[in-house]
């Protein structure tokens, strides 16, 4: 057994230190090939960083240690094919650089050769989409060839023309090219991971040595927080890096044990975090019910009372959120029931022109959040002051509350969606409110299913449930990407039998269905029985698809043109508006649907037509948003304004972040708002 085998026997046993073996004997074969590829030193040594990290992080999916080297070969081209689009070097045939490189580094010439039914998978995966959802449904599901030309709207001709097509672009698969290497370009990769990005990934992955070996270290880092560069995040390799504190993400992770181990090492038990909110490790187990972590907390000396850059305190957060055995937890330390939320708190325009008034004590939230025995508990009356959503999801068009939706893109139940995939736009705070809107109904249910991508796997998606409110209340049905990818299509199979069995038993099913790279085929399987009928009940689905450049040509009013069966509608969310704090931040221009003028009324259509083209032509003069706030300007921009700030609405599971109440707006009130701010000027 050579020596890497029993390196990567003892790594995967816990003993972590062994990974800087392996970091030794492949530095310069990665650097090496990472090199032949990319053909810029800089670009290379990016690579092979970001590839020994996911390798790290993926070893565990390693069954066989003597595969190690061809397996941590396709880790480095992966990474090296994402940073190949920064350099366009000269292409050769990537059978004459492996047998120029190979001659050197004999590791390397080990290539997979047979045509298993995952590299069926792989090729089918590059055909164009319209080619690839027909083979999709034709060879991999039983659909017959009707069933598909009905499914997409297209004659059965089209659809043997596709996959006529599609076939002989198969046959003919061009052979992948990489860059040639020059024989005096080879350096030795020497830089380790940096101690603050293994002290995260240690507890990430409960590696409690590995942890107390790094503080031994470095003692300072039981304080340190979350700061690393995006390009590992886009990389996969690890999450947002969001400046919470070590303590916070070990709540964060439901890790106790490595909750005493940084607190015994001297961590700040009041230590607050560099990110947005502001947040204590006390507030963090508040917002996400972590009762013993509480515990421990308080016992160590933290203060209940600290105030959040929200404004708000634990005791808020978990009388907002319905966290009794929190509130008792809490006020038995000494929390003030009477404090009130501090005056710099958030505040969002709620309709047009109303604001909440800052200053609510924790009983104002759990009264108006319908949480009754919070309410006793903080010597409250029990007349609560919630009102009823203004939502509706069991008729054939959906009303959700959310104005932005509502307005541009009108979601028909049962229906398909797409929402291409971009990440820092709120993509997950959009989707956490929708599940809330479905789960406050009798009828509703959520499941989540699809495949996972790194670096996010299952337990970061359950710390978002818990830190929207939805845990316990979401079904999924997802398996780590570091499971095999039988497991993780049998997991998704499963989670499409569920939504359909929920179906069956008379809910309205909202399904978010996460797509991934090297899976849309098995995604665009399902795609038909998922928009089946039902006597009982329906499945609305939201597809997460990879972001494309395609999807970024403005659309006229005639939108939903742009869009192909069997999506009925697409939500995408701008990266822009979100910067500034427009959220929902949905892009008008680049969302759409297929709702007409009988679903909708034709005074809808047209108000949406008007609507978008005053915030087309607004994007013109202020495409950053730079002066959406400002009061001053002609007609015309205080109307595109108006409109703009009218569409930002405050959700209910984000509540504890901005310190503002959720709001629903029905759509009769809507349409009425909006042409209100249309007919305040001419033009």
């Amino acid at each position: 057994m050579s020596n890497y085998e029993n390196d990567i026997i003892r790594i995967k046993s816990g003993e972590t230190r062994f990974f800087a073996a392996i970091v030794t004997d492949f530095q310069e074969i990665a650097l090496t090939s990472a090199y032949a590829w990319l053909g810029d030193i800089e670009l290379a040594r990016d690579a092979v960083q970001e590839a020994f990290l996911d390798a790290y992080l993926k070893l565990d999916q390693l069954q066989n240690p003597a595969a190690f080297p061809g397996w941590f070969r396709r880790i480095v081209f992966k990474h090296c094919d994402r940073l190949s689009r920064l350099k366009s070097p000269v292409l050769v045939e990537i059978d004459e650089a492996i047998t120029e490189i190979s001659s050197e580094i004999p590791l390397l010439n080990q290539l997979i050769s047979n045509e298993s039914d995952q590299e069926i998978r792989r090729l089918v995966e590059k055909l164009p989409q319209e080619q690839r959802l027909i083979v999709a449904l034709h060879y991999f599901s039983d659909v017959t060839g009707q069933q598909i030309a009905d499914f997409l709207e297209l004659p059965l001709s089209t659809i043997k023309k596709r996959l006529r097509v599609a076939r002989a672009t198969l046959k003919n698969t061009e052979r992948r090219s990489i860059p040639v290497m020059t024989k005096d370009s080879k350096s030795v990769l020497s830089e380790s991971l940096p101690d603050e990005v293994a002290m995260f990934i240690a507890i990430r992955h409960g590696d409690y040595d590995a942890v107390k070996q790094l503080l031994l270290k470095s003692p300072e880092l039981v304080d340190v927080e979350q700061n690393w560069h995006r390009d590992l995040v886009y990389g996969g390799i690890l999450p947002f890096a969001t400046r919470a504190t070590a303590l916070i993400s070990t709540i964060e992770q439901d890790d106790l044990v490595m909750l005493n181990l940084l607190l015994n090492n001297g961590a700040d038990p009041d230590g607050i975090c560099g990110c947005e909110t502001g947040e204590s490790p006390l507030w963090a187990a508040a917002l996400l019910n972590r009762e013993e972590h509480a515990g421990v907390l308080l016992a160590a000396g933290a203060d209940p009372n600290v105030i959040s850059a929200s404004g708000n305190t634990p005791l808020h957060i978990a009388a907002m959120r319905g966290h009794i055995g929190i509130v008792k937890l809490l006020l038995a330390h000494g929390a003030d029931a009477d404090i009130r939320e501090r005056d710099s708190a958030a505040v969002w325009p709620l309709t047009s022109g109303a604001t909440k008034e800052v200053g609510w004590r924790p009983l104002d939230w759990a009264k108006h959040n319908g949480h009754r025995r919070i309410a006793g508990l903080l010597h409250g009356e029990v007349e609560l002051t919630g009102s009823q959503p203004a939502t509706i999801i069991d008729q054939p068009l959906l009303h959700t509350g959310i104005k932005a939706i509502d307005f541009f893109v009108p979601l028909e139940k049962g229906s398909l969606i797409r929402l291409p995939f971009k990440a820092g736009v709120g993509m997950m705070v959009l989707l956490g409110e929708l599940n809330e809107i479905f789960l406050s109904h009798s009828k509703g249910a959520v499941i989540w299913t699809g495949f996972t991508q790194p670096p996010f796997d299952i337990a970061d998606l359950e710390t978002e449930f818990s830190e929207f409110g939805l845990s316990h209340r979401v079904t999924t049905s997802l398996v780590s990407y570091r499971e095999s990818l039988d497991r993780q299509r049998e997991g998704f199979l499963e989670g499409i039998g569920l939504a359909n069995a929920m179906r069956e038993e008379g809910k309205e099913v909202l399904a978010v269905i996460q797509s991934a790279q090297g899976f849309e085929t098995d995604i665009e399987q399902a795609l038909y029985r998922l928009a089946g009928d039902s006597k009982a009940g329906s499945i609305t689905s939201i597809v997460l698809t990879p972001f494309s450049d395609g999807q970024q040509t403005p659309v006229a009013s005639q939108s939903w043109k742009a869009l192909c069966p069997p999506y009925r509608s697409q939500i995408t969310l701008d990266r822009t508006r979100s910067i500034k704090n427009l959220y929902p931040g949905i892009d008008p221009a680049l969302s759409m649907s297929k709702a007409d003028g009988n679903q909708l009324g034709e005074a809808h259509i047209r108000m949406a037509n008007k609507v978008r083209e005053i915030l087309a032509w607004y994007r013109t003069r202020d495409p950053e948003f730079d002066w959406v706030y400002q009061q001053t300007g002609d007609a015309r921009t205080m109307q595109a304004r108006k409109l703009i700030l009218y569409f930002t609405q405050p959700f209910k599971i984000s509540e504890p972040f901005r310190g503002t109440p959720g709001v629903s707006v029905n759509r009769e009130r809507l349409l009425e708002e909006v042409g209100q701010i249309l007919g305040e000027t001419t033009w």
